[in-house]
């Protein structure tokens, strides 16, 4: 049939509450020849076009009509209506959201550039499905999304990246200490993990605290990765580091305050080399106060002297 039968049955449609006759014979059709004619006109005009162009007719108020044009676009299967269709998930009629659901289940990771596209263009409603579409691909979406970081929207750039923590894993680990290089992106790296206890990102933070801007948010990520994991490790740096990295490590220790004395004493207490570089731990002990490990600092004054030196 031609297209312009198909768009008389789209019109008859259009003009009736129940239309169910016309909805099947169009639901029996080729469109081939509807979507042919767009084919050479991009997704941005198609929806502009006019109110019988492809992405109108799938966006239109009455819903028989979004069903068989959404059905038909999903059995046309041509990636040029991908990212329409990445618009039309969530529809509020369940028939077309279960539709469009199966869709983008079934099409995977061949559609996840344009689901990551969403976090642009698509709806604010939709945006919560588009998480839940790629996190549920795991780690195959990491490699893409991984990408898109360096995308100029900040808005997906954020989204992209939130998506790699809610992933989680190993990879993702890596991928989030990575973005910490990212000034776009790195107060947002430096939170998630922190969220994600990251014990492999302990020394990217500290190197990391030279910016005076991300300061704060070290620090809070030092408390969610908590204190038996990160405080040893920043005691251990302040302790072996030099230049920069050790005076980093310090400026830390002296932010964290009295909490992270009892590991300055543990490390001390248990060191079974002479302490070359007890001087460090002198000095941030003067620094802080020793009033609320007093009776430690007493009980092994004898054995390191330079405790109260």
């Amino acid at each position: 049939m031609s297209v312009e039968n198909v768009m008389k049955l789209i019109r008859y449609v259009e003009t009736r509450e129940s239309a169910w006759d016309a909805v099947l014979k169009l639901k029996l059709l080729s469109f081939d020849g509807v979507f042919n004619a767009s084919e050479t006109v991009s997704i941005e005009q198609v929806d502009k076009k006019d109110p019988y162009s492809i992405g109108a007719l799938a966006t239109h108020h009455n819903w028989l009509i979004r069903w068989v044009i959404i059905e038909k676009l999903i059995d046309y299967d041509n990636p040029q209506f991908y990212p329409l269709l990445v618009k039309l998930l969530c529809d509020q009629r369940p028939e077309i959201s279960e539709l469009t659901t199966s869709w983008a289940r079934a099409k995977g990771i061949s559609i996840l550039p344009e689901l990551i596209q969403g976090f642009i263009h698509a709806p604010f409603y939709v945006q919560e499905s588009l998480f839940n579409f790629i996190s549920e691909m795991g780690y195959s979406a990491l490699h893409e999304l991984e990408y898109q970081l360096n995308h100029s929207n900040i808005t997906m750039v954020q989204r992209c990246l939130y998506t790699i923590y809610k992933i989680g894993g190993a990879e993702a680990e890596a991928i989030v200490i990575r973005a910490i290089e990212n000034e776009r992106i790195q107060k947002h790296a430096v939170v998630f993990l922190g969220f994600m206890k990251s014990r492999a990102a302990i020394p990217h933070l500290i190197s990391a605290f030279e910016n005076p801007k991300l300061r704060y948010y070290i620090l809070n990520a030092f408390y969610d990765i908590g204190e038996e994991a990160s405080y040893p490790f920043i005691v251990e740096t302040i302790y072996e580091a030099k230049g920069q990295v050790l005076i980093m490590a310090e400026r830390i220790a002296m932010k964290i305050g009295p909490p992270i004395l009892d590991y300055v004493l543990d490390f001390i207490e248990h060191s079974e080399t002479e302490l070359e570089n007890h001087y460090r731990f002198k000095k941030l002990l003067d620094h802080i106060g020793i009033d609320t490990v007093q009776d430690r600092v007493e009980s092994l004054s004898e054995r390191y002297s330079f405790l109260y030196g």
